[in-house]
């Protein structure tokens, strides 16, 4: 892994730790920008498409949770990624 692809993979944690943070806190909306923010810093780095397995379920969790009707819809889409 490059050094680069190494220092996005370090961001995409951060972001991803500060994320379910905030979804702890019910900060949902918070929590679900901070989780767009980290996939698009693991796919920066380049890793599998598997490692994005627990993003797409935490963001999917937030959608559910953040009580908007259009929200469930996008939240069953991310569970069938």
């Amino acid at each position: 892994m490059s050094k680069n692809a190494r220092k996005k993979l370090s961001e995409g944690n951060e972001l991803y730790s500060t994320g379910i943070k905030y979804m702890r806190n019910k900060n949902y909306d918070k929590s679900i920008e901070q989780f767009s923010e980290s996939l698009k810093k693991y796919k920066r780095a380049k890793i599998s498409e598997h490692a994005y397995n627990y993003i797409h379920i935490n963001m999917a969790l937030s959608y559910a949770n953040s009580g908007r009707e259009k929200d469930k819809a996008v939240a069953s889409r991310l569970v069938s990624l």
